[in-house]
């Protein structure tokens, strides 16, 4: 994947750590340059990820006030806290409901003061206007972890989510995801989609057996900074 101004572009290059075939690899090439050609669709899809950014951050900003943290002493370099639902917390809205629901644990990187990682699981069914616009069950868990990737620049490195339910409020993140990343390298600042699309082509194509896979995916991730 490489991230752009204009949006993220990705290239797959492998199915169950199988290389992709040459005509899987033409397929591929072709639906890259059909996005290029539309860039609406690119829009679309950065549009979708802006919206969920903005709505994990206007999340995040409530935990302070959302949950009851207790020191629950270190791991490695960093601080780790269990939480547990504040009673006297006030949803503002059906998102932040969820607060209400869930307990787990936090490790927070004292000299970056940022969350590394937080280990969320439901206590209790969580239901959105009554159920009509959406629930989730009791059991259910996230697991979010971030690092430093270079230069001060904190990106999400593993996602877990397996809830059983349904959730209207994000748009790209479903109740039952995995996803791992891994081997940022920054390019240029102001790469664009076109240049995106071809350095994805130029690394796909030179991949020709699963050790090609395997090394490419150690550094799959790139991220331009923005």
């Amino acid at each position: 994947m490489v991230e752009t101004k204009d949006g993220e572009i990705d290239h797959l290059v492998s199915i169950n750590g199988r290389p992709i075939t040459g005509k899987e690899q033409e397929r591929e090439n072709r639906r890259i340059q059909k996005l290029l050609a539309h860039p609406e669709e690119i829009r679309k899809q950065r549009a979708s990820q802006a919206s969920d950014a903005n709505e994990e951050r206007k999340l995040l900003k409530m935990l302070p006030d959302a949950f009851i943290y207790k020191y629950d002493g270190t791991q490695g370099n960093q601080t780790k806290l269990r939480f547990q639902p504040n009673p006297r917390f006030r949803a503002t809205d059906r998102e932040s409901q969820v607060f209400h629901h869930m307990e787990g644990e936090m490790y927070i990187d004292p000299r970056e003061k940022h969350i590394a990682e937080i280990n969320g699981r439901l206590i209790s069914p969580v239901k959105f206007g009554e159920g009509l616009l959406g629930h989730l069950e009791k059991g259910g868990t996230f697991l979010v972890k971030q690092r430093d990737v270079g230069g001060g620049h904190w990106e999400m490195t593993y996602l877990d989510v397996q809830m059983n339910g349904k959730a209207l409020f994000f748009k790209t993140i479903a109740v039952r995801q995995t996803e791992s990343d891994s081997g940022f390298r920054r390019l240029p600042d102001g790469t664009t989609a076109s240049r995106a699309g071809q350095f994805l082509n130029i690394q796909a194509g030179q991949m020709t057996s699963a050790d090609d896979v395997r090394e490419l995916a150690n550094s799959s991730v790139v991220g331009d900074g923005q």
